[in-house]
This record gives C-alpha cells, sequence and structure tokens, in this order.
C-alpha cells in the first residue's frame, strides 16, 4: 500500500500482510495509536530510497525507570532512570 498523505493512527496500525510505503508522508501515532505484527515480509518502509523518505512519530512519556521500552511499537527500546516528560520519538526512513 503506498501513503500518498500524511495520517494521524489514534488506535492501531495493524500490519497483515504486504508493506507500507510512507512515500515521502508521516504516520503520527500521537499519544494513543501504536504500531502491530510489523515483520520483515510486513513492515512499514520507504519504496525508494533515492528520491523519496518519511516518518513514523510517537509521543510518550518517560518517567524513569523503563526497561526497554519500545513506544508505540515503534521499533526502539528506551531503557531510563530519569524523568524526561513528554518525548517524541521518530522512525525515519
Amino acid at each position: 500500500m503506498l501513503l500518498a498523505q500524511d495520517i494521524f493512527v489514534d488506535h492501531t496500525l495493524s500490519m497483515t500482510t504486504g508493506e507500507l510505503d510512507l512515500q515521502n508522508s508521516t504516520a503520527n501515532l500521537g499519544t494513543t495509536g501504536s504500531i502491530t505484527g510489523e515483520t520483515e515480509t510486513t513492515r512499514i518502509k520507504v519504496g525508494d530510497i533515492s528520491s523519496n523518505t518519511g516518518t513514523i512519530r510517537a509521543t510518550c512519556t518517560l518517567n524513569g525507570g523503563e526497561s526497554a521500552y519500545n513506544p508505540a511499537s515503534i521499533g526502539v527500546k528506551i531503557t531510563n532512570n530519569q524523568s524526561l516528560g513528554d518525548i517524541t520519538v521518530v522512525r525515519g526512513h
């Protein structure tokens, strides 16, 4: 599937089959959205990396004590021992 414009995901972006090509767009998960089912064959990507980009954004609150926390299942793991408050994590392609 080709994403031709920015989207806001309130709940779940479920990757069940195929790929989601961001093609210069942003999938914003805000504070309530999340990704499920992303694998090597069902993934979010940019098809033509030489001429396109795309991002996935998620906002979360870090209060300290997080260990391998993956906000919105965006694909990063955060370990933190201090309160950082609200942060926005951006995964770029």
